[in-house]
Order: C-alpha cells, then sequence, then structure tokens
C-alpha cells in the first residue's frame, strides 16, 4: 500500500497543479475576450 500510494502521490499532485493551471488560463482568456 506505501508502494502504491508513493507512487499515485505525484501523479494526483500533477493532476491537481494541471486543473489549476488550466482554470487560470481559461480564466485569463475568458477576461481577455
Amino acid at each position: 500500500m506505501k508502494a502504491t500510494l508513493s507512487e499515485v502521490t505525484p501523479i494526483v499532485a500533477m493532476v491537481i497543479i494541471a486543473i489549476v493551471l488550466i482554470t487560470c488560463i481559461a480564466n485569463n482568456i475568458n477576461h481577455g475576450i
């Protein structure tokens, strides 16, 4: 279980960061338009 968590945690973190970046970019585009 520990190995699985250590493997999944970085992936989840990257996904969360990607979603945040996409949301920020989308907001900037919407405000720009």
